[in-house]
């Protein structure tokens, strides 16, 4: 057998438990305020699918 090599990594980001005020590295969380339009669109575009879906299948099974 071969020799074993192990690696270790320690994460840490400088001032992260700190309260300084410089929060421009931080990434932005949460939706933005066209979250909800956009969520909105894609429900009613889901709606004209699926009664697009079953106004197909009517017709063929006629």
């Amino acid at each position: 057998m071969g020799a074993v090599s192990t690696t270790y990594f320690r994460a840490h980001e400088t001032g992260a438990s700190s309260t300084s005020g410089t929060e421009a590295n931080l990434a932005e969380t949460g939706g933005g305020s066209l979250t909800p339009y956009v969520t909105g669109g894609a429900l009613i575009l889901l709606g004209f699918g699926a009664a697009a879906l079953v106004v197909t299948r009517r017709g063929r099974a006629s």
